[in-house]
């Protein structure tokens, strides 16, 4: 599972972010999200801040959104209830979406979740840890 702010980061920027989007495209890692999380995304990415960036890549929103379909798991989450010392209840689609899609990890940029460190046994974790992870996975 990968929390939006990873998904524009990697949408946009690449770098490490980048590399986790490579690893989804290539096989390597199986990405899950809601319909609610691309919906998300695809919002963000509409923000003016992002228009210069989006612009410099001849794309929309709605195009990079729908470019990343074909490597989607669609997970359909049920409510959930908030765990104790969740600062910002908008992160309650990433963490119901992990559970729902059986997630082995949630990916993000987030200190709030990360500060969590993981939710239902699901380990919460930033975008070094899991490119260590895969690098540990591929030697």
């Amino acid at each position: 599972m990968l929390d939006v702010n990873v998904l524009v980061s990697g949408m946009l920027w690449g770098r490490e972010p980048g590399r986790v989007l490579d690893a989804v495209r290539s096989g390597e890692i199986r990405l899950c999200l809601s319909e609610l999380l691309l919906d998300q995304l695809t919002l963000v990415l509409t923000r003016p801040k992002f228009s210069p960036r989006l612009a410099a890549q001849g794309a929309t929103a709605e195009v990079l959104v729908r470019s990343m379909r074909p490597w989607v798991e669609v997970a359909i989450p049920a409510p959930i209830a908030p765990p104790p010392g969740l600062r910002d209840f908008d992160d309650l689609a990433v963490l119901a979406s992990a559970v729902a899609a059986r997630a082995d990890v949630i990916v993000t940029g987030d200190s709030h979740l990360l500060t969590l460190g993981a939710f239902q046994h699901i380990p919460i974790i930033d975008v070094r840890e899991v490119l260590q992870r895969l690098g540990a996975a591929n030697k």
